[in-house]
């Protein structure tokens, strides 16, 4: 495990900048964690112990934002890129069990890095001082285990949406929780309810994307039980699906509620976002109906459920290792050679139909239709003169 990290050049002009105004600064959090297991972190963010008012003193050439003054955060923009900037900070009391009744703001590093969640989340790295690990985070990463910073119990009570986390990382990382901190995580799971739903559905949907997550979900089958709404158990053979699904949510979602009737109910309680929670829901209720090996017969399918679903339900059927062994090279024809699939690709349109009478209501569509599916069965070629030609014979 190594123990330097390379710092773009944005977070490190923020800290070169808070060091010249005479201020400590550090990269913090996930960033650091990620940098050290050698994967590039989604963003960069930085704790120092200049006060709000100060950080804002310090950037009067850049633009910020104080996005979270009360908690000591400001928002300061360095070549397009945001970061965000924190003063070291106390948390007070959780009487509510997921946020401090008030924020106390600190100069020492080591009580800011004392409040975070787990010992791989609380070390902190400046380009010339080095590392900071006052909890063995470092030697957690080489461990791959996750332990909380102080007493389990205590860091889940004050925080539910912890536990949760845990899940979360452990899913994203393949690391193991701690016995003791597994064990408060598992007793504490109940107090998942004190956290909004919205928090909920974030860290799930992050869980559920993870590398491990069929791990995860079937080592600690609670989990599930507590955070999906109306999801039944899911059964090993259904998450050993889920762990050969590509990282997304639809497909994911909808292999937990795989042949769940509240699906989409469940979906909704989750605040999922409409379009995901109709697709998901779509898979869990028909994603194990097997598609058609011929190439009309999935044409007819692509027409009526449209090419997203249908290319979905491939991904989902190999996972589940029921897809029909033809219905891929089926699929590849279709693509390859542009079969009809909707109306828009017939050879002619409605307003040709009308030229030799059809009229202006529903027969319309319904000839259009009718056009459509002989050219999917291989009756009649994709051709404006044979289609007008069929036309004519059905037109009465």
């Amino acid at each position: 495990m190594k123990d330097r990290i390379s710092i773009p050049s944005a977070p490190l002009q923020a800290i070169k900048r808070l060091n010249q105004c005479g201020f400590e600064a550090y990269v913090v959090g996930g960033c650091v964690r990620d940098a050290l297991l050698g994967k590039t972190p989604y963003d960069w963010d930085i704790c120092t112990n200049a006060l709000p008012r100060e950080t804002i003193a310090c950037f009067a050439d850049f633009h910020t934002v104080p996005t979270g003054e009360e908690h000591g955060t400001v928002t300061v923009i360095i070549d397009q890129t945001p970061m965000e900037v924190t003063t070291y900070r106390i948390d007070g009391a959780y009487t509510d069990g997921r946020h401090p009744d008030d924020v106390a703001f600190t100069r020492s590093l080591q009580e800011d890095l004392a409040r975070r969640d787990f010992t791989v989340n609380a070390m902190a790295f400046h380009p010339q001082k080095g590392l900071v690990d006052l909890y063995g985070g470092q030697a957690d990463l080489s461990a791959q285990v996750l332990r909380c910073v102080g007493e389990p119990a205590v860091r889940f009570a004050e925080d539910a949406l912890r536990i949760l986390r845990g899940f979360r990382f452990a899913s994203q990382l393949g690391f193991a929780l701690e016995r003791e901190t597994e064990k408060s995580a598992l007793a504490l799971l109940p107090t998942l309810e004190r956290v909004a739903i919205e928090r909920i559905y974030q860290e799930l949907s992050k869980l559920i994307c993870g590398t491990h997550a069929h791990r995860v979900l079937e080592q600690y089958p609670q989990v599930a039980e507590a955070v999906f709404p109306f999801a039944e158990k899911v059964s090993s053979n259904t998450l050993q699906a889920l762990g050969r699904l590509p990282a997304c949510q639809a497909l994911r979602f909808g292999m937990i509620y795989r042949d769940n009737p509240k699906a989409l109910e469940g979906l909704y309680a989750l605040r999922a976002p409409k379009a995901l929670a109709e697709q998901a829901s779509f898979l869990a209720k028909n994603g194990s109906h097997l598609l058609p090996d011929t190439c009309g017969e999935l044409q007819k399918q692509i027409y009526w459920f449209g090419k997203t679903a249908i290319e979905q339900m491939l991904i989902y059927q190999t996972a589940l290792q029921i897809l029909p062994q033809n219905t891929p090279v089926c699929w590849d024809v279709i693509q390859q050679q542009g079969l009809c699939c909707s109306l828009k690709d017939l050879a002619v349109s409605g307003r040709d139909l009308m030229q030799i009478g059809f009229p202006a209501d529903h027969t319309l569509g319904e000839a259009l239709e009718r056009l459509l599916f002989s050219v999917m069965e291989g009756t009649i070629p994709n051709q404006k003169e044979a289609l007008l030609a069929y036309a004519a014979t059905i037109k009465n």
